[in-house]
């Protein structure tokens, strides 16, 4: 990730210092005190159950390409998250779900080396309503398929997905 040079706000040069109470060195503008925050991008999953199974999608885009995940992606700046996780859903695969729950929400930065890849996801439990699972945005996803929780496809893409199901496991 490039570091910022000039304020967003008034164009004047940045400098790289602690700006607040804090050990943080920051590009902090000095004419207007504008402080840059390197902050995580939201994302969502939705854990969609249909019956006992539930909904997964093959990335065949980077990163990850290949592994399986829920369906899910990044939240528009106008959206509720919920409204993200639906969307995304209906995006990728067609199918049409319904919120049930927050399964909780979970951070990771996926490329050390790279501020942007810094995520804030939050993972929804979902109740299939309609639709055949089908790939709808094929740039993104290759396959798509419902998954029995004892029969899970081979390699699973990013770190979330540990997470959300040992949370499910603490339901049972």
């Amino acid at each position: 990730m490039l570091q910022p040079v000039y304020c967003s706000l008034c164009g004047s040069k940045l400098a790289i210092k602690s700006c607040v109470n804090d050990d943080r060195k920051r590009p902090c503008c000095s004419s207007c005190d504008y402080i840059v925050y390197h902050n995580p991008k939201p994302t969502v999953k939705a854990l969609i159950f249909k019956e006992s199974k539930f909904l997964m999608v093959r990335r065949a885009e980077e990163p990850h390409i290949g592994g399986w995940d829920l369906p899910g992606g990044y939240v528009e700046w106008d959206e509720h998250p919920e409204e993200g996780a639906l969307r995304e859903t209906r995006e990728e695969t067609g199918v049409i779900a319904e919120i049930d729950s927050l399964i909780g929400a979970f951070h990771k930065v996926w490329n050390p080396q790279n501020k942007d890849s810094s995520i804030l996801n939050l993972a929804y439990r979902c109740r299939w309503l309609e639709g055949e699972p089908q790939v709808m945005s094929p740039h993104e996803i290759d396959q798509v398929q419902w998954v029995d929780m004892n029969n899970l496809p081979g390699w699973v893409a990013y770190g979330h997905y540990d997470e959300v199901m040992r949370l499910l496991e603490s339901e049972r």
